[in-house]
């Protein structure tokens, strides 16, 4: 793959994408009340841009899938075409693939390559390049710590501040990031 489309899609994913862990909390589960789902996506109403952007996963060995969503009136919106990574090594490899050209997004991508390397040690991988899921491994402190960061990253707006203190308060009053 040459380097130009790989920090082309770098560039793409500065501008159009988000890199992200989903924080599920289930309290009925006593031995790990938190679930944490890694995903890399965009969404663009340029159908080109994300067709390039698969070929680029693609040839960089990640498995990405799209989809588009068709507006109910196109006289107002153009339809939208979603790009998502959500194996956590398809998403080890592009941010290794991708990290030395991120420019907006560098520090979400560290943290993500950071996660999905702890997740990925000493993980069963199966043919597919899926984890294999087994017994149940409690997330690290750092580990939580990433995945709050990389929300607080994310945020926007005036009310971010908030929801950072509310999700403190919901790890128990621990200062995070």
């Amino acid at each position: 793959m040459e380097p130009t489309k790989v920090a082309w899609f770098a560039g793409l994913m500065d501008g159009e994408g988000s890199i992200g862990i989903a924080i599920e909390h289930k309290p009925e589960r006593k031995q790990r009340p938190y679930y944490l789902k890694a995903a890399v996506q965009m969404s663009i109403t340029e159908k080109p841009a994300i067709m390039e952007a698969i070929r680029v996963c693609e040839a960089v060995g990640v498995k990405a899938a799209s989809y588009s969503y068709q507006e109910r009136d196109p006289a107002k919106h153009r339809d939208a075409w979603y790009l998502r990574v959500g194996r956590l090594v398809d998403i080890n490899v592009l941010a290794k693939a991708i990290l030395q050209y991120a420019f907006l997004k560098r520090e979400q991508w560290k943290l993500m390559l950071e996660y999905t390397d702890s997740r990925l040690e000493g993980a069963n991988i199966d043919s597919n390049g899926r984890v294999v899921r087994g017994g149940i491994r409690t997330y690290s402190a750092r580990e939580m710590e990433i995945a709050h960061r990389l929300r607080v990253l994310n945020m926007r707006g005036p009310a971010a501040i908030e929801r950072d203190k509310a999700w403190q308060s919901k790890l128990g009053g621990v200062k995070r990031g």
